[in-house]
């Protein structure tokens, strides 16, 4: 297993913000939280690494969303450059890998991965498990009333599985957000 510690953020642009969303509705979160499950896996893209390396992680969001990402590292930071949703079958199935096209630009790559099925391409006996401990998922504040007296409740139950009160309302709001899918 690979710990990449020196990775701190993700590297978001018009480019590769809302493709995948307007694509195949995934949101750029989404796309980040495969990134710190445990039980994702990474192969090297060896093929489009030519002007950067180049990687595959398939792993779930949080919301137990299975993922194809295609990435690469700018500096300290995660860029993503394609994703698209898999199919629990298609994690689990090897099939015969067929050669990657060579791409002109990310974006003629973006738009292959969207329609590949990675198994016709990828060869994943040489995948490899990664860990990323320092990588934040991108948040933002926000201001929420609530009853005291709920606040109170959420505080006591997350003092008794010794987490935040924050941490355990981000985990109710991903688990109702599951229930959804």
């Amino acid at each position: 297993m690979q710990v990449k510690n020196a990775i701190v953020s993700f590297e978001w642009d018009n480019g590769n913000l809302d493709k995948s969303y307007s694509k195949h509705g995934i949101l750029p979160k989404e796309m980040e939280e495969v990134f710190i499950d445990e039980e994702s896996i990474v192969l090297p893209d060896v093929k489009h690494s030519q002007k950067e390396a180049r990687y595959i992680i398939v792993s779930r969001s949080l919301s137990k969303l299975y993922l194809f990402v295609v990435f690469t590292f700018r500096r300290n930071m995660v860029r993503v450059i394609s994703a698209r949703k898999m199919h629990r079958e298609e994690v689990e199935r090897y099939e015969k890998i067929k050669k990657i096209p060579t791409f002109k630009t990310e974006k003629e790559e973006r738009l292959f991965w969207q329609k590949a099925n990675s198994f016709d391409y990828v060869d994943w006996g040489k995948a490899e498990h990664w860990q990323f401990p320092n990588l934040k998922l991108t948040s933002v504040p926000i201001t929420m009333r609530i009853p005291a007296s709920l606040l109170d409740r959420v505080k006591i139950r997350a003092h008794q599985k010794d987490m935040s009160y924050q941490t355990l309302m981000k985990q109710f709001i991903y688990d109702a957000m599951a229930s959804f899918r």
